[in-house]
């Protein structure tokens, strides 16, 4: 049984940052840092080949400003920790989803994923999965 944790009262940003060099990377990330010690439930930075992409809560003051924001989003805590052999867990997630017509974001963490929803469309996305077998949707907020 896959439990999922609604959260509906800390939406979300996503917002994209360019790379260009290491010495502007290494600013821009420092820039950010402070925002990662936010008194927030969930915050994620993640450095990749061409950009930077922060997930901060919706309305969260940035040091640097983004090349391109998205949100409002609503997220879906997955109960873990989850063992790394543990196998079709977004699978199962996002195929709901996709057959409901309902866009997601995924973040991983080492003990868990996050499932983003837009902020419209997350009730849909709760009633998919409550629907669903194996899957058990809990109202945190």
């Amino acid at each position: 049984m896959l439990t999922l944790d609604h959260h509906r009262r800390a939406p979300l940003s996503v917002h994209r940052f360019a790379r260009s060099d290491a010495a502007a990377d290494r600013h821009l990330l420092v820039a950010l840092a402070p925002v990662l010690a936010l008194p927030a439930p969930f915050v994620s930075l993640t450095a990749a080949e061409g950009e930077i992409s922060l997930v901060a809560p919706a309305g969260a003051e940035l040091p640097v400003a983004p090349q391109s924001t998205e949100g409002p989003w609503d997220w879906f805590r997955v109960r873990g920790p989850l063992d790394f052999g543990m196998t079709g867990v977004i699978s199962k997630l996002s195929s709901v989803l996709a057959d409901a017509g309902i866009p997601l974001f995924v973040v991983s963490t080492f003990d868990t994923d996050f499932v983003l929803v837009s902020s419209a469309k997350s009730a849909l996305a709760a009633q998919a999965w409550r629907a669903t077998d194996g899957v058990e949707v809990v109202d945190c907020d």
